[in-house]
């Protein structure tokens, strides 16, 4: 028997090129191998962070940014689940409840207890901190938002605050309840309701009461006559009132043809514009995001009532006797279908930021399912 020693002195040459190649043999070998399985770690991985960026983008694709809430975190909105076909109705659990004769469905949200009422504008104001505004309204509004009926959901107030508006003393005072306001909306609607809100504002104050006093400041010698001579005059007045509006409403038709979220994104923009004009000593007004996907529109603005006073209290983060900033959050979404759509408005009036509303807001959200496709 030939030893190993013997065997490698006497071929020295074919046991080293030999061991070489078994060893290269085997390396390459166990090389292969780990990178085999690093390539699939990292094709893993990379298919991982596809998917994840492919998921992301999806999500923006089809939905709202918000960052409504006390801490603000990004959240995504999904504008599509919100929305379904006719056939997608008869699938909707039991939760659900009809709405506008089948156009919306809610599933209400049952953490904490709010209060549903089908409202006109008029009292869904008078519900907020804003109820003041009603008692100094000329009637011709009043009647004007009477007309736009809306299912409203109310909290609880957390606080009755007093806080300086029109003028500098603390003289206004109202609750901090949050709202919840969705509005079955029609392009025609909309368009007059915008023209007489512009034909009485471009009215001048002495006409706007020229009929009201018109008994009281002259003295005829009949009032038959006198009675007779309003009526004509109110007949002349309502025709040229009447050719207004129609004429404005043609203008607000040009502006926005086919595109009715453009006129609610415009007026929505104008009617909070206009609180802010109130003064920078008492107020400031902040849009916080304007976005539009596919057929929804979205605005998130902020007003800060700068000078307050907290009356009463029902809620921790409102202290009694504070001054906070009172902070109003206001939410607008429009899903637009063919000539109308739905307007639903959020506000949530805070001390400082902070509400219990945020939570039950975005549940209401998530609940929401509109009939918009056939």
């Amino acid at each position: 028997m030939v030893s190993l020693k013997e065997w490698l002195d006497n071929h020295p040459a074919q046991a080293v090129l030999g061991i070489a190649v078994s060893v290269a043999t085997a390396t390459a070998g166990i090389t292969t191998y780990f990178t085999e399985q690093l390539h699939k770690t990292d094709k893993a991985q990379i298919e991982r962070k596809h998917n994840v960026e492919m998921s992301d983008l999806r999500t923006r694709l089809s939905s709202i940014e918000r960052r409504a809430g006390p801490n603000q975190p990004k959240r995504y909105f999904d504008v599509v689940s919100m929305q379904m076909s006719s056939s997608e109705i008869r699938n909707l659990p039991t939760g659900f409840t009809s709405f506008d004769n089948g156009l919306f469905y809610l599933n209400t949200p049952s953490s904490q207890k709010w209060t549903y009422g089908l409202l006109p504008q008029t009292e869904f104001t008078k519900l907020g901190l804003f109820a003041p505004v009603i008692g100094v309204l000329d009637a011709s509004i009043r009647a004007i938002l009477e007309k736009q009926i809306g299912h409203t959901w109310s909290s609880n107030p957390a606080a009755d605050v007093r806080y300086a508006f029109l003028s500098d003393d603390l003289d206004w005072i109202g609750p901090l309840t949050s709202q919840v306001r969705i509005q079955k909306m029609s392009r025609q609607f909309f368009a007059e309701n915008a023209a007489r809100f512009a034909t009485l504002q471009n009215r001048p104050q002495s006409e706007a009461k020229k009929v009201d006093s018109a008994v009281e400041a002259k003295k005829v010698d009949s009032a038959v006559n006198e009675i007779e001579r309003l009526r004509k005059e109110e007949d002349a007045k309502a025709n040229v009132e009447g050719t207004d509006i129609a004429a404005t409403m043609k203008l607000f038709e040009q502006l926005f043809d086919e595109d009715m979220s453009g006129l609610v994104f415009t007026d929505t923009l104008a009617q909070n514009f206009q609180i802010s004009m109130v003064g920078p000593e008492k107020l400031s007004f902040i849009i916080s995001s304007a976005q539009k996907q596919a057929n929804v529109m979205y605005l998130d603005l902020e007003i800060r009532l700068l000078r307050a006073k907290i009356e009463k209290s029902y809620d921790e983060f409102c202290r009694v006797g504070s001054s906070p900033t009172i902070v109003i959050r206001r939410e607008f979404f429009f899903i637009s279908y063919g000539p109308g759509g739905y307007l639903i408005s959020i506000q949530v009036p805070t001390c400082d930021g902070r509400s219990k509303a945020f939570d039950w807001i975005n549940e209401w959200l998530a609940g929401l399912r509109i009939a918009v496709r056939g």
